[in-house]
């Protein structure tokens, strides 16, 4: 499976639930975040904040899976998130 992109901020609310449910979702698959996720941090990594701005988003958080980008509340609707996850094994 290719990686899971994850652009976030600490100071987003939104960004820890679609972190918690990228984590439920893989580990119900038997499949380690840790090893799938990359998280992009847009406040600390100005390259992060260059990327997200190109995928025409100005919020986080951002999912990029394989090649569907989720953003707003896409990025926080579990079957949505699911049925990428599941295209993309």
């Amino acid at each position: 499976m290719k990686k899971i992109i994850l652009y976030k901020s600490p100071s987003c609310e939104k960004c820890a639930i679609a972190k918690f449910l990228l984590q439920r979702i893989l580990t119900n698959k038997g499949l380690s975040y840790d090893e799938i996720v990359e998280e992009k941090d847009v406040k600390k990594d100005r390259d992060a904040m260059a990327e997200l701005l190109m995928y025409g988003a100005l919020n986080t958080p951002l999912i990029i899976i394989g090649d569907k980008i989720l953003k707003d509340d896409d990025a926080l609707k579990e079957n949505i998130l699911k049925e990428a996850i599941e295209k993309n094994l």
